[in-house]
């Protein structure tokens, strides 16, 4: 997140405890990073995080291939990968919820 920061923002976060940055704004550089920053990646486990450029030129192979070959796929094969489905807030909240939740004993009761 450090590296972020400072590679899209110019922004020490050392600043964050000098007084010259506030954590309020620390999470809107955080929460504004681009698809392809290392905090990204590493939430995602390296695998592929695509933006609106990259689904763009999805869909334009997609007419392309269309335009060219009668038996070509609908859609790109890049887009049927989990990865590739932007989450909405909840689903994300609720995915956070289920990896930090505490596991229950079920011996007691």
């Amino acid at each position: 997140m450090e590296a972020d920061l400072a590679r899209y923002h110019h922004i020490d976060l050392v600043d964050l405890y000098r007084g010259r940055l506030s954590l309020r704004k620390v999470h809107v550089l955080v929460t504004h990073l681009p698809h392809d920053s290392d905090l990204a990646k590493a939430l995602h486990n390296d695998t592929p995080v695509f933006g609106l450029t990259d689904f763009l030129l999805a869909d334009l192979w997609v007419l392309l291939a269309k335009a060219n070959f009668q038996d070509m796929p609908d859609r790109h094969p890049w887009l049927d990968t989990p990865a590739a489905a932007p989450k909405g807030k909840r689903e994300r909240m609720l995915e956070r919820q289920r990896r930090y939740a505490k596991p229950t004993d079920s011996s007691e009761g």
